[in-house]
């Protein structure tokens, strides 16, 4: 028993040594560390559990200046979760179509139709509410409308973009708004 406790009593003695550390190799060590990022572990284990995003579409709007004055107003639509929507190519009326609606102006002009990207295909669903043939976007999808300035002075002119959006079935409007200031045109996102 002697013989144990004595043993017991070197292993802690030898374990609680104190090392030095080499300067040079502490160096190292943090020129190492800060070549890596560091990604922080929530405490709540529901807090990770959460989805990354809550909505079933991110909507990114932008603005190409191509020449002449003008311009190609891109619209990207990303979907989540099996979301989908009514293409503006849908043959019949729903009330829930995806439209882009421009305020009455004369500071400037729509150039043909709003281009889909990649073109949805017509299919048939037997829901209730569509019965019948309709062109269901279930992919990312790009809207481009080119539009033509008509005036050189400071404007804004607002819009909104609308679609229901499907499994969820909420009616979607999202404002925007086309302004140009010092001859610099762009489009934006505002309100809630």
């Amino acid at each position: 028993m002697k013989n144990t406790i004595i043993c017991c009593c070197l292993i802690l003695t030898i374990s609680c040594k104190k090392q030095s550390v080499n300067p040079v190799n502490l160096i190292v060590a943090n020129n190492v560390a800060t070549q890596y990022t560091t990604t922080q572990t929530p405490l709540n284990y529901f807090d990770s559990q959460k989805r990354k995003n809550s909505e079933p579409y991110k909507l990114k709007l932008a603005s190409k200046k191509l020449q002449n004055n003008e311009y190609d107003l891109s619209i990207s639509m990303e979907l989540f979760d099996n979301a989908h929507f009514i293409s503006p190519n849908a043959k019949r009326e729903f009330k829930g179509k995806f439209k882009v609606v421009f305020n009455t102006t004369d500071k400037f002009s729509l150039l043909g139709k709003l281009i889909e990207k990649p073109l949805s295909v017509e299919e048939y669903d037997e829901h209730p509410f569509t019965n019948g043939t309709v062109n269901w976007v279930r992919k990312n999808t790009t809207y481009r409308q080119k539009i033509k300035l008509n005036s050189t002075k400071n404007f804004q002119i607002k819009g909104y973009i609308q679609f229901t959006i499907e499994p969820r079935c909420t009616l979607e409007k999202i404002s925007f708004i086309i302004k140009q200031v010092n001859g610099k045109m762009s489009v934006e996102l505002f309100g809630c």
